[in-house]
């Protein structure tokens, strides 16, 4: 198997500094995204295991909420 990353490093690494930059920037911030993320679920799996949750949020909220996060961001 290829190794995307590695692939993909490869060809920043070919880009202008400022560009590598702002692409290193992005990557930074989905990274960090990415990690909250996985914290969170792990607290709401930890709160539903414990018996603090008493509904959990249908797919339909879930999606909603992405999507209001999502748009927030491209407005900024």
């Amino acid at each position: 198997m290829v190794d995307i990353f590695a692939v993909a490093s490869k060809k920043v690494a070919a880009l202008p500094p400022a560009l590598r930059d702002d692409i290193g920037f992005e990557l930074l911030e989905r990274v960090a995204a990415w990690n909250e993320l996985r914290k969170k679920i792990a607290e709401g799996l930890a709160d539903i295991a414990a018996g603090r949750v008493v509904k959990a949020p249908t797919v339909a909220q879930v999606m909603k909420e992405v999507k209001r996060r999502h748009a927030q961001k491209k407005d900024t």
